[in-house]
């Protein structure tokens, strides 16, 4: 089994359920980091949740 955690549009931690997940601190530090300097790198046309590479 796997958990799916979605840190910003277009960007997801994926976490087979046997691993620990990280503090929430640590996660929603993550969270910060990929919307920080990933947004504008994946476009979404039509605000569609798929992105169009």
């Amino acid at each position: 089994m796997w958990r799916r955690l979605p840190l910003a549009r277009g960007v997801e931690l994926h976490v087979q359920g046997t691993v620990d997940l990280p503090s929430a601190a640590a996660l929603r530090e993550l969270s910060e980091w990929c919307r920080r300097h990933l947004q504008g790198l994946l476009l979404f046309p039509d605000d569609q949740d798929e992105p169009c590479l």
